[in-house]
């Protein structure tokens, strides 16, 4: 395998922006920096939580900054939402990176073409990230899980890259590390997990679109953002 090079970044930070809960009373800490509470914080808007993620990495070096999306939440409209209170603009963003293509990840990029206007993003995503799947309880019961819409996210000036192996992003100030070898015993997956390959419904438990952004932070080393299905739970 080649060498890859990852370049030092002066700073680096995380904003979440859509998770699956919020106390807007939580305290500040000496590394993580809370949504700050204005007087009047119960009469307006606030964050909202949802069954998703989503989260704006902003790296700097040498005075200048440059940030991406990591992953746009379940609802259209809560990721809008939620950066417009964190008073987060889209076109401060360079680009976008999806973790995998659930739709708790990739469904508040319909809530966010609509503001882009007639600037295109480039989405980085593995090409399984547009598999259809679903979800099958013990019960019998399922749940599909649907993938992004490629086609209306084509015309809305959405650009994909879709790639299998590792990425550089923000001239080499991001890794994003491309499809992850399961390689121990304790990593069995999603085993109630299906994807529609070939014509029929196959197991799917290993969901090989998942992928995690690294990043090298001056003065701490290596710093990996990920939102990864190990085990029967979602971590």
């Amino acid at each position: 395998m080649a060498e890859m090079s990852l370049k030092e970044v002066d700073k680096a930070e995380i904003l979440i922006i859509v998770d699956n809960s919020i106390d807007i009373f939580l305290a500040s800490t000496e590394h993580a920096k809370r949504f700050p509470l204005p007087p009047d914080a119960l009469s307006r808007e606030t964050l909202v939580a949802e069954h998703g993620f989503a989260a704006l990495v902003r790296v700097t070096r040498a005075n200048a900054s440059e940030s991406l999306l990591f992953d746009a939440g379940l609802s259209k409209n809560g990721l809008m939402h939620n950066m417009d209170v964190l008073e987060v603009r889209p076109n401060e963003l360079h680009t976008i990176v999806l973790s995998h293509g659930h739709v708790d990840h990739t469904n508040g990029l319909m809530g966010m073409v609509a503001r882009l206007g007639e600037r295109r993003m480039p989405l980085l995503l593995h090409p399984d990230a547009f598999l259809e799947r679903k979800v099958l309880f013990p019960d019998g019961h399922e749940m599909r899980v649907p993938p992004p819409n490629r086609r209306v996210l084509s015309q809305e000036g959405i650009e994909f890259i879709e790639e299998r192996g590792p990425s550089y992003l923000l001239g080499g100030l991001v890794l994003v590390t491309g499809q992850i070898d399961r390689s121990t015993p304790f990593e069995p997956g999603f085993p109630i997990h299906y994807a529609h390959l070939e014509g029929q419904w196959q197991p799917d438990p290993l969901i090989h679109d998942d992928q995690a952004i690294v990043l090298h932070v001056k003065n701490i080393g290596l710093v990996v953002l990920g939102r990864f299905r190990t085990a029967s739970l979602h971590r």
